[in-house]
């Protein structure tokens, strides 16, 4: 069925990111207008093909330690590529902060 003449709400995106955000980029355009929601693994959870990380683990924040251990092969290299600058770019959001440098995004 074509997505534009069903006119949908609501489209449940379940890609990975930055696949996802690349894919929305790409077709906002030819999309209609809807919320899209970005689900991601959790139909793999939901259907059962993966288990759901102990809530202990999701409150610590290492869930994706949790899937890193499930699916080494798949998620190794993609965690390797993508934690690294994050916590870079994070850590370069703090020190400007600390030290109150720059007006970066959220600055009063």
């Amino acid at each position: 069925m074509d997505i534009t003449r069903a006119k949908p709400n609501i489209i449940f995106v379940g890609i990975s990111t930055p696949v996802r955000e690349r894919f929305l980029d790409a077709w906002r355009d030819r999309l209609p207008p809807c919320a899209c929601v970005p689900v991601g693994g959790v139909l793999d959870i939901e259907a059962g093909a993966v288990r759901p990380a102990p809530l202990w683990v999701t409150r610590a924040g290492l869930e994706w330690v949790f899937r890193v251990l499930q699916e080494p092969r798949r998620l190794t290299s993609r965690y390797a590529r993508t934690h690294p600058r994050f916590a870079v770019m994070l850590a370069a959001a703090l020190a400007r902060r600390v030290l109150g440098t720059g007006q970066g995004e959220g600055s009063e």
